[in-house]
């Protein structure tokens, strides 16, 4: 059984009530959602400490912590994911930009582990995030491409199967994209 297969049939497991396939679950895509978090964070890099192992911690909360979180399929999943990252993302850069002259406002306390704390560019984040809010009032599809490839930091080949289209379709979307977001944060 391919991984995307078995991530999907864990999920309905999951979501008709098999604390086993929830835990199984829970340990595929933990892992998982954890290189994502850590390419995404390396990738946006610039200012104050921001860790891998927290935006991991504080996904798995928003995506695991909801009684009624029932997934309809592997995309389904990872593009909440994204949203949930984009979310802790978007909350943090907000958070540390109030605070600028203040104190430092860290992501959740958990501890990180060595060399996992990253700067990030607060002021471009937030300008990404109005940008792509824009892009999503608009063809919301690729606001959810610009999500799994930014904020999850899916490749091309992950978000097609995702999709279900093919990575020449994703290509030419992404293109589309970030001339979108592109001239949205230019002007």
């Amino acid at each position: 059984m391919s991984q995307q297969a078995d991530i999907t049939q864990l999920l309905v497991s999951a979501r008709n009530g098999d604390q086993n396939a929830h835990q199984e679950l829970v340990a595929k895509v933990y892992a998982q959602l954890h290189s994502l978090a850590h390419r995404q964070i390396v990738r946006t890099g610039n200012s104050p400490t921001l860790c891998t192992t927290a935006v991991v911690n504080e996904a798995y909360l928003k995506l695991f912590g909801k009684q009624d979180a029932s997934w309809e399929n592997r995309q389904h999943f990872f593009a909440c994911a994204a949203l949930a990252m984009r979310q802790l993302l978007i909350d943090y850069a907000r958070r540390r930009k109030a605070g600028k002259r203040s104190a430092e406002v860290p992501m959740p306390t958990i501890e990180p582990q060595v060399g996992e704390s990253v700067s990030i560019n607060l002021d471009e984040l937030l300008e990404l995030d109005a940008a792509l809010t824009r892009l999503q009032a608009v063809d919301d599809r690729l606001g959810k491409l610009v999500e799994l490839r930014f904020f999850s930091g899916l490749t091309v080949e992950q978000v097609s199967e995702i999709f279900n289209c093919s990575s020449r379709t994703v290509v030419r979307d992404w293109r589309r994209a970030r001339a979108f977001l592109n001239a949205a944060v230019a002007a």
